[in-house]
């Protein structure tokens, strides 16, 4: 017989495929987010629904979804009066209780994200309950760090690392995900790296399944509607947040003192920038900074390319990555990602280490030397080489854990 379960998040994590997963197997007794479209106040509102449009995920049906409204509101509010990282905490306590309350009421089990997990699974159920963690970020004692080493080089994003890793805390708080597995039954996570940090934590190996995610939805195009983007000339493209952890800083640095031709161009699209990274970006030369796109047309930014480059501190996964290369678009990553994961692509991506500005510097001028007949490009071997990465492979590989634990 299959076990119900329940779970809860702020924001949209991982486009709702977890509850969605749990919904499409017969298993979702509960859902608590805080915006969504068609319910709640605002969700039900017509002329603020329409701006919620990313907030929804067909096939998830709308009853099983409960909406925190207020909490998160309450939450936006506070973080700018008070220490944002310390009303985060507070954010992802709320939703940890309501996880719980909503687990007892329908005698479920509870697979939440690390976050809620923490507080969340130390408590009484009152029946005999399963408790799933998906451990999304790499594990604090592996990443924090990597990122606050990087950030005595880089001053000035101390400020936003503490934050980030909420060593700007008291230790109570600065525990708050370091123990989630230890109170677990079971471990998924997106990606090998993920489970490595995890196992040098203490995790045991055997209580963790690899279970990658798949392309979003829309990011992806054929080599037969490509259309080519910028002015012409040649370009590597960034995608993601432009913050510390991404390594965007180290990219601008190689960037501006690589021996690349005057023609070449880097393109960032990001639609959020941290102030410490706004200067560099600025004073940088052939950078072009786009705030952000829809899918179609950054499918084929990522199509026309003529590499991909993210040279991140620490993913748990790089969503960027297996875009671009399902977009037919050769990568330029670190190993601290998904990116060993891909056995089947690994000719078509190059590898950088971490905070190693000469590295990339390298890289990219290496690149940009190829011949196009270079194995390490080709639109249509690059996609294939990425295999059927699909989401509804995913929610297949969370069902698969789950059947583990029915009796």
């Amino acid at each position: 017989m299959k076990k119900p379960y329940v779970t809860a998040f702020p924001g949209r994590r991982d486009n709702y495929q977890v509850p969605l997963a749990l919904s499409e197997y017969g298993r979702l007794a509960g859902f608590a987010t805080c915006f969504y479209r068609g319910r709640g106040a605002i969700g039900r509102i017509p002329m603020l629904a329409s701006r919620l449009r990313g907030r929804h995920a067909d096939g998830l049906p709308e009853s099983a979804v409960e909406c925190m409204e207020m909490t998160n509101l309450a939450s936006r509010i506070g973080q700018r009066f008070l220490q944002p990282s310390l009303v985060g905490v507070w954010e992802d306590a709320a939703f940890a209780r309501r996880a719980v309350e909503l687990a007892r009421s329908h005698r479920a089990n509870l697979i939440l994200y690390e976050f809620q997990a923490e507080w969340a699974f130390r408590q009484t159920l009152g029946h005999d309950a399963i408790r799933i963690l998906f451990q999304f970020h790499p594990h604090p004692d592996l990443e924090h760090p990597l990122l606050l080493a990087d950030g005595a080089r880089y001053p000035r994003f101390l400020g936003a690392i503490r934050r980030s890793t909420r060593s700007n805390l008291p230790n109570s708080y600065r525990q708050h995900t370091r123990n989630a597995w230890r109170n677990a039954d079971h471990v998924i996570v997106a990606s090998g790296f993920t489970a490595r940090s995890l196992q040098a934590a203490g995790c045991p190996n055997g209580k963790i399944t690899v279970v990658p995610y798949g392309a979003n939805p829309g990011t992806t195009t054929t080599a037969a509607g490509v259309r080519r983007m910028g002015d012409g000339r040649p370009y590597f493209l960034f995608v993601g947040s432009g913050t510390h952890r991404k390594g965007l800083h180290h990219l601008l640095e190689a960037w501006s003192g690589s021996r690349l031709p005057a023609s070449h161009e880097l393109v960032v699209i990001a639609r959020y920038i941290e102030p410490g990274m706004r200067e560099l970006l600025t004073k940088a030369k052939s950078v072009r900074c786009i705030p952000g796109v829809g899918p179609e047309e950054l499918a084929n930014w990522y199509a026309s390319a003529r590499a991909f480059v993210l040279p991140s501190l620490s993913e748990g996964f790089g969503h960027v990555y297996l875009e671009a290369l399902a977009s037919g678009c050769p990568v330029i990553g670190t190993r601290n990602s998904m990116l060993p994961d891909l056995a089947g692509a690994q000719s078509h991506i190059r590898y950088v280490e971490p905070c190693n500005v000469e590295g990339i510097r390298v890289e990219l001028e290496r690149v940009a030397d190829l011949d196009p007949a270079d194995p390490f490009f080709g639109t249509r071997a690059v996609r294939e080489s990425v295999g059927e990465r699909s989401w509804p492979r995913f929610r297949e590989g969370l069902e698969s854990v789950l059947t583990r634990f029915d009796g």
